[in-house]
């Protein structure tokens, strides 16, 4: 167990910008004469792929640099909650700017490294249009529930030693919920 982050403590953090999905759009690609693909970067139709790095770069910076977020376990399951204040109704679904800030989270080092299948559970998530101050009310924590058939979540449970040694450290004996 990480001596930073704490069971049963929900970690918030304001991140300011306007919230930009993750671009769902793949890169334009060409075709030479021998029928081999290239992608090809200097055209406006790969400006979204370069705006949805450039909001997770902006993401990570400003987690990274928050020490009231602590780096969490490998092996912590987290809970995570979104509130999204955009300026306009426009650009983008929920989904997508969840997953462009779950990335972003990922890319900052306070998860493990370019992986957010940690995050197992979705606390809470809405948008609301039309805010003064546009940007990301981020909420995440570690989700402790253990099911009925004695297992966590998929990911660890593969393990049996993993589980147990998760348990373990939280002091988990027997199923709760």
């Amino acid at each position: 167990m990480s001596k930073e982050a704490l069971v049963g403590v929900t970690y918030q953090l304001f991140i300011p910008g306007e919230p930009y999905p993750k671009s769902t759009m793949p890169p334009p690609r060409a075709r030479s004469a021998s029928a081999r693909e290239w992608v090809i970067q200097n055209v406006e139709g790969y400006e979204p792929l370069k705006k949805t790095m450039n909001y997770q770069r902006m993401v990570a910076d400003y987690i990274g640099l928050m020490p009231e977020i602590p780096k969490f376990d490998d092996d912590d399951p987290l809970a995570i909650g979104f509130i999204f204040y955009k300026r306009l109704h426009a650009n983008g679904d929920r989904k997508n700017l969840e997953a462009a800030v779950e990335d972003g989270l990922a890319h900052s080092g306070k998860i493990k490294r370019n992986d957010d299948m940690q995050i197992v559970s979705c606390m809470h998530s809405s948008v609301e249009y039309y805010s003064d101050e546009p940007g990301v009310m981020l909420s995440l924590k570690i989700d402790d529930r253990v099911l009925d058939d004695d297992r966590l979540f998929d990911w660890l449970s593969r393990s049996r030693g993993r589980m147990e040694r998760y348990k373990k450290l939280r002091g988990l004996n027997s199923c709760q919920r």
